[in-house]
């Protein structure tokens, strides 16, 4: 019969290698910090479009009291 140690058995550490699907996708804690974030600059960000687009666009005597330049080029685009 051999004696049964109680002393733990010396091995060595697991090592963790990258799988490739955890550098592709975030954690769940990014995913979760990032919501918040992109909510933000979602509704920071819309303010500031419609200003730019009222920037590039015509004044016209109507409501709204400009004239989109994308319909002024559609216009331009038609008539020969």
């Amino acid at each position: 019969m051999t004696a049964v140690s109680n002393s733990p058995v010396k091995s060595e550490p697991a090592k963790k290698t990258p799988h490739k699907t955890r550098m592709l996708f975030p954690k769940g804690r990014h995913i979760t910090m990032g919501i918040p974030y992109l909510w933000l600059l979602l509704f920071f960000a819309i303010p500031f479009l419609i200003v730019f687009k009222i920037s590039f666009s015509m004044a016209a005597l109507a409501i709204p009291p400009y004239e989109a330049v994308v319909a002024t080029w559609m216009k331009s685009l038609k008539s020969p």
